[in-house]
């Protein structure tokens, strides 16, 4: 490899090992927050997050109109881009804010949920302060610095979970979460800066705009798709059937979404920036996807195949009687996401390689037929909503896979050869662990249950991928086995 080669296979590791093992942790501290939130807040309190921060989401889409990746993918990124691309933010997120607080009590109207109107009017405030941070974040993905995001992203963990925890047991409903969320995310605009040493500033340049425009409406464009894809079930099913569904479709939601968003979305962003940088080069470009794709199924898929496993014991014991209506939808949504993470990885270098247009038709139509499904099975509740977001995850893996192998002209076996091994250690360890659950410990405690599954399951994944070859897996074995040795090297006896 070149110098420069050996500089992106130095940060990609680092990013790899920074970006998806910190925020693993923060993931976990982050979940337990949200089950003791759970106990504490009502599920119409999730249900009302759940509406407004589809409002954020989709501000977000405008502010950004696909200009992050448009930077990143720039083979040069002077300080006038960054400025501009803070300028155009700034001035849309204030044109949103200004709407959205103007229109709070028709929104309110809208969902016939009157709390709405005022916490839509202060959550807004989180796209003007989204826009300030946005420039520095994309500094930062572009020169490959993870570790510094990672380290960033775990203190605004901290930050929003002392928040929303103190006001949470003080009876500040769903307020609580508004004002953690708020907090945390100014709290990282100082460190932010400190570690790109930049501070953004409203420059604007048309010559600029132009050329970040010309790859980012394609960007923007699979952003809405996304959004819609994302988020149109919580709006669909808030207007249908109320706060208290919306809850249990949210709370589900997020937990089967969590090990996605905080480990293969970030994953699948480091993909992106080291794929941007060595798409001249196939043989470094598809070492990398292998690796990349690789690396994020081993982690995710037995956490999502896991946890669907253990979900109704989970449910009943952690989160209470009050949360059953959520399991069936749980179950689906967490075999959605293992579907999604798959997908990632395969958008991600039909973006980078240019292909960016095809793959947001492909979005356009797949979303299409989700929203249309959706509003034909509302009717028949959460777990239907649930069952059509499984299918367009389905469809998202098997369509994108195709573009990749058609315009890169490889062979389905270069995209399925990285994940054979993952997926199926992960759905032999969810029919052992069901089976077991159904017959033996049927009769047992939710805990007992618990206890014995997570472990149980474990070890039958860990086992099974231990001993089955794969050559695309053998790397993550290597490094193990190496962490190990290192580990038990540091530990052993001292002789004088």
């Amino acid at each position: 490899m070149t110098n420069s080669a050996g500089d992106v296979s130095q940060k990609t590791k680092q990013s790899v090992m920074w970006y998806s093992t910190l925020p693993f942790a923060t993931h976990m501290i982050r979940f337990l927050n949200s089950l003791l939130l759970a106990r504490i807040l009502a599920p119409e309190d999730f249900g009302i997050i759940g509406i407004i921060t589809v409002i954020l989401y989709y501000s977000d889409t405008f502010t950004d109109f696909g200009f992050a990746k448009a930077i990143i993918n720039r083979e040069q990124a002077p300080r006038a881009v960054f400025d501009t691309y803070f300028a155009f933010n700034l001035f849309v997120s204030l044109t949103i804010l200004v709407i959205f607080q103007l229109n709070a009590s028709n929104i309110a109207s809208y969902f016939d949920i009157p709390e709405l109107e005022a916490a839509v009017q202060v959550f807004t405030l989180m796209v003007v302060i989204t826009a300030v941070s946005a420039p520095m974040k994309v500094k930062m993905r572009r020169e490959l610095n993870f570790k510094a995001l990672a380290l960033i992203e775990a203190f605004k963990v901290a930050v929003s979970i002392s928040f929303s925890l103190t006001l949470a047991l003080n009876g500040y409903g769903f307020w609580a979460l508004i004002t953690a969320m708020l907090v945390a995310q100014t709290a990282t605009l100082i460190p932010l800066s400190v570690v790109t040493r930049y501070v953004p500033l409203p420059v604007f340049s048309w010559s600029l705009m132009r050329d970040l425009f010309r790859f980012g409406k394609w960007d923007f464009l699979s952003g809405q798709l996304q959004l819609v894809a994302n988020n149109i079930d919580k709006l669909i099913i808030g207007k249908s059937l109320g706060a208290a569904q919306v809850g249990f479709y949210d709370k589900a939601m997020g937990l089967a979404k969590m090990p996605h968003d905080q480990i293969s979305i970030k994953i699948a962003n480091i993909a992106f920036s080291t794929f941007s940088r060595t798409r001249q080069n196939a043989d470094e470009l598809m070492y990398y996807f292998r690796r990349l794709t690789a690396t994020n199924a081993v982690i995710i898929c037995p956490l999502l195949a896991g946890f669907a496993a253990v979900a109704e014991p989970f449910v009943m014991l952690i989160l209470g009687d009050k949360w059953a209506p959520m399991i069936t939808s749980l179950v689906l949504l967490c075999a959605s996401f293992a579907i999604s993470a798959l997908a990632n990885p395969v958008e991600s270098i039909n973006i980078a390689s240019g292909k960016i247009a095809l793959q947001t038709a492909l979005s356009l139509v797949l979303t299409s037929g989700l929203v249309v499904s959706m509003l034909a099975v509302v009717s028949e509740g959460i777990e239907a909503v649930a069952t059509v977001v499984l299918i367009f995850h389905i469809a998202r893996v098997v369509f994108a896979s195709m573009l990749l192998c058609f315009h890169l002209r490889l062979p389905l076996i270069t995209i399925v050869a990285p994940l054979w091994l993952p997926v199926l250690a992960s759905f032999v360890m969810l029919v052992t662990l069901k089976v077991a659950d159904a017959t033996a410990l049927a009769e047992h405690s939710d805990l007992l249950r618990l206890a014995i599954l997570i472990p149980a399951g474990g070890i039958i994944y860990l086992t099974l991928v231990w001993i089955i070859p794969s050559q695309d897996c053998e790397f993550i074995k290597r490094k193990t086995v190496n962490k190990l040795r290192k580990l038990f090297r540091k530990q052993g006896p001292t002789h004088v």
